[in-house]
Formats: C-alpha cells, structure tokens, sequence
C-alpha cells in the first residue's frame, strides 16, 4: 500500500506531545467545555507551552471532538497521517492568516482537524472547505493553495 503514496516530504510530531496535549483537550471537556472554540485551544496551548497548531493535531484525534462553527466557511484538515505530506504546516498558514484576519477585522473561518478524511491518494495532505456554496476538496494542498482556497471561499475572489 506504501508504494501508492508519493514520498513523504515531512516528519510527523512526536505521538507524545500530541497524546499530552489531547489528555489536556479531554480534561478541559470533562471540566465542562462544552465546545472546542479557538479561545479554548489558544489557552490550553499556552498554558501547556505547545504550538497551537499541535493543540489542533492533538484535537483532531478525537473523532467527537466537540467544535464550535462560528462562521459560514470552514476548513477541515487531515492531521493524521497527512501531517507526512505537509499538513501541519498548512495548518499553521490558515491559523495565522486567521489570526491576521481577526486582527484586521476581515471575514474569518472556522478551522477543524480531523486523525482522517479517508481520501488519502493520489496525492496527501487533504483538506476540504464546508460554505454555503457546497464542499470543496483541496488535495495535496500547499500552505499557499490553501491560502488561496480562503480567498476564494471567504473573500469571494
């Protein structure tokens, strides 16, 4: 089955960070956290010194993740085995241009993780965009294209 998958061009994080971060994610929820929103991720991965687009991988393990939508537009992300093809770092580009938009108060996105899309080939990392206009998928998506997904999904470009 390996020799289906292009060569991998990423290392994946280490499983005990994620599996740290996912034990705190989980002792949030217990705790009363209803909904996984952007605020509750940025104070976990603050508080446990971790990048927050770890705390997304580690979030995405979990297929009941609760996340809360808040906009129209939302990315959802393969950070399972994907993260060998890039998807961390295309992960980390959608939570900075989101944060930049928040900043400029332009129109945001929501963004979700998933361990899997079950849409592996022919060509990793995966993500879709979920709009009023339908469902796009985004395969083999470059932090750059997916960039240019936003700006046509949420800016209409």
């Amino acid at each position: 089955m390996d020799d289906q998958f292009p060569p991998r061009t990423h290392e994946p994080l280490e499983l005990d960070e994620v599996w740290d971060l996912s034990d705190a994610l989980a002792d949030r929820i217990d705790e009363g956290v209803e909904e996984v929103t952007p605020a509750v991720l940025e104070e976990i991965a603050e508080s446990q010194g971790a990048e927050l687009a770890h705390l997304y991988v580690a979030a995405g393990l979990d297929p009941d993740t609760p996340w809360k939508r808040e906009h129209p537009v939302a990315f959802v992300l393969c950070t399972g085995s994907c993260q060998a093809w890039g998807a961390v770092d295309a992960l980390a580009a959608l939570l900075k241009d989101r944060a930049e938009r928040a900043r400029d108060v332009r129109p945001g996105f929501d963004i979700v993780t998933t361990a899997c899309l079950d849409v592996c080939l022919p060509s990793p990392p995966y993500a879709v965009s979920l709009g009023p206009e339908g469902k796009a998928v985004h395969p083999g998506v470059t932090p750059e294209q997916l960039l240019e997904a936003v700006r046509t999904r949420v800016d209409g470009e």
